[in-house]
């Protein structure tokens, strides 16, 4: 503890001698020594002054001056007065009443002396008061409850803790029995045995709150008073009830789930495994305990088990999962799918957690998918390749027969019969190039076989596909309009979008209702970096309740005109789907269709 003792002195000789005597004796503070008005104002402006001593002898500051500076800033310290015979008794009448003592100038030894004796006093009236507070602090403060009762039971005093628990002040609290505070204490006569015993005891308070209040109390008494000191368990017993009911829905999960838990120490050791175990495995609940998890995994599963088990034991953690092979008691394998987690630091643990699950029947049908999958890409492959072969082995024939019937045309047929023989056989053969054309665009487009985009014109391509299909449209009688003009110029393979165009425009002509002047509407639309072309027309449509799952289908065929072949729509399909877009169709049976085309601008 630290004392400020100030020495109003400008006599350095004397300051000299009196610092050495204080030295002699060993004095353990500092003299703060004033030789001005200034500096003393400075000095009590500041910080408390415990010891003042006032020299007579020095012209710096008088002791009234300095008397009153002390007032002024209400500090009241012990005042020693060295004097010199002083004269002024007016002066010396107002200093009495302040001053703890007066010694003469010429007695250093005695000055040094009293200067220790006051300043012993000074630090054991500051001890006494930091211990004071200090005690007064932690009554009042702490969170422990402090009751003080007399021998008869009867309450003399209560700290705030006790009085905030009870709802009670504490003036309603005093020569209150502590037994009416008790909710489970019957008589005073059975709770003196106790205190007279010593012995710590628990007990709930009789307050308003909805839930007990848990004390844990200890005693100690003198010859007049009793103290209580207790403590609020109130959370503990929560904590402690909360556990017992959580550690009975464990037992009942535990011993209940399909899932296996099985708790193991640092180097794999079984330490427990739940009822599961035998229902999946074969084993007794016990039967493995003591043997390491490593045991019966499968060797060919055994490394990575090992290197996650390692990580999870060093980093800790949880969501550790592995899947793995076990061995069952009748010597069979099964698959388990486990996840790991490090409870070692967990006391009320002290293991890793593994939660298993056996996913034999999964991994089997995961390993026949895989194989399915291989056997399939496989023949798909065959298949491509058979396509390939078949498709290009016939289009050499079939040209070498379009180019033979042209010669054949050029040449006079006189037999009636013939021509038409050779006018339905050249039709066939036509239909037989196409079919192979588009088979083959259909394995270009599913091969990804790279081809150029560039900005199409799309209302240039639509023209040129009215173009070739002019005869077709006179045939027909058909009106077609479009806003394709109002279309940008979009990047797109070019083949593609004239064979969208033609595939779409030609079912439209060639299903249109008997009797009835096809009209086909072409319109496009720009909205979300998405262009949308509709293509609709009012021919015999189709019922999609029958054929929604099978319009872009293969070989699929919903009217009965001579020159279908089941692929347009396919193709059209695929090469949107090429290009990044959809198709999709909206029909009703003789009202029309209405085909819908949708692609990301870039």
């Amino acid at each position: 503890m630290e004392l400020n003792i100030v020495f109003i002195e400008d006599d350095i000789h004397y300051t000299q001698q009196l610092k050495k005597q204080l030295s002699d004796y060993q004095y353990p503070f500092p003299l703060q020594i004033v030789t001005t008005s200034l500096e003393f104002n400075n000095i009590v402006s500041k910080k408390k002054a415990d010891i003042v001593i006032i020299s007579d002898n020095t012209n710096a500051i008088s002791p009234i001056e300095a008397l009153v500076m002390l007032k002024q800033y209400k500090q009241q310290p012990i005042i020693i007065f060295i004097n010199n015979i002083y004269e002024q008794q007016q002066q010396l009448q107002l200093l009495k009443s302040s001053i703890s003592c007066t010694i003469h100038r010429s007695d250093i030894a005695f000055i040094a002396q009293t200067i220790q004796q006051q300043t012993k006093a000074v630090l054991n009236e500051k001890q006494l008061r930091a211990l004071q507070l200090k005690f007064n602090t932690i009554i009042n403060v702490a969170n422990d409850v402090i009751v003080s009762i007399d021998n008869n039971g009867q309450i003399i005093a209560a700290n705030p803790s006790f009085c905030d628990l009870m709802h009670l002040a504490v003036n309603e609290l005093r020569n209150t029995s502590i037994v009416d505070c008790f909710e489970d204490v019957s008589d005073w006569n059975s709770l003196y045995n106790v205190i007279q015993a010593q012995q710590s005891f628990t007990s709930t308070l009789k307050n308003a709150a909805s839930k007990p209040t848990w004390i844990d109390w200890n005693i100690t008494f003198t010859e007049d008073e009793i103290f209580l000191f207790g403590r609020n368990i109130t959370e503990r017993k929560e904590v402690e009830e909360v556990l017992r009911i959580s550690e009975e829905r464990f037992r009942s999960l535990v011993h209940n789930i399909s899932d296996i838990i099985t708790l193991i120490d640092a180097n794999g050791v079984i330490q427990y495994q739940s009822a599961s175990l035998k229902q999946i495995m074969g084993y007794n609940e016990n039967e493995l305990k003591g043997k390491t998890i490593f045991e019966i995994i499968h060797p060919d599963d055994l490394p990575p088990v090992l290197a996650n088990f390692k990580e999870l034991v060093t980093k800790g953690g949880s969501g550790y999962e592995a899947t793995f092979r076990l061995l069952n008691k009748d010597g069979s394998y099964i698959y388990l799918e486990a996840n790991g987690s490090n409870q070692l630091n967990n006391p009320a643990i002290n293991a890793i957690v593994i939660n298993s699950r056996e996913i034999t029947q999964r991994k089997r049908a995961e390993e026949e998918k895989t194989r399915l999958i291989a056997e399939l890409s496989q023949n798909n492959k065959e298949l491509k390749q058979f396509s390939y072969i078949t498709s290009h082995n016939l289009r050499a024939p079939v040209t070498n027969l379009i180019a033979l019937l042209g010669l054949i045309d050029q040449e006079p047929i006189d037999n009636d019969n013939l021509k038409t023989l050779l006018a339905g056989f050249k039709t066939s053969t036509i239909q037989l190039n196409q079919t192979l054309n588009d088979l083959i665009n259909i394995l270009i487009i599913k091969e990804n076989i790279h081809q150029e985009k560039t900005h199409i014109n799309f209302k240039d391509v639509f023209e040129s596909v009215k173009n070739n299909l002019q005869q077709l449209i006179e045939q027909s009688n058909a009106s077609i309009t479009d806003n394709l003009d109002t279309l940008p110029r979009i990047p797109f393979i070019l083949p593609y979008i004239e064979s969208i165009f033609l595939n779409l425009l030609t079912n439209a002509l060639k299903y249109k209702q008997p009797n009835c002047t096809p009209i086909i509407r072409v319109t496009a639309t720009i909205a979300h970096h998405t262009a949308t072309i509709h293509v609709a027309d009012n021919g015999l449509g189709m019922d999609m309740a029958k054929v929604k799952d099978r319009i872009f289908g293969l070989y699929q065929r919903f009217h009965n005109h001579p020159d279908s072949k089941g692929i347009g729509l396919y193709l059209v399909q695929a090469q949107m789907h090429a290009m990044g877009g959809s198709i999709s169709v909206e029909s009703i049976p003789n009202v029309g269709t209405t085909f819908t085309l949708s692609f990301p601008l870039e």
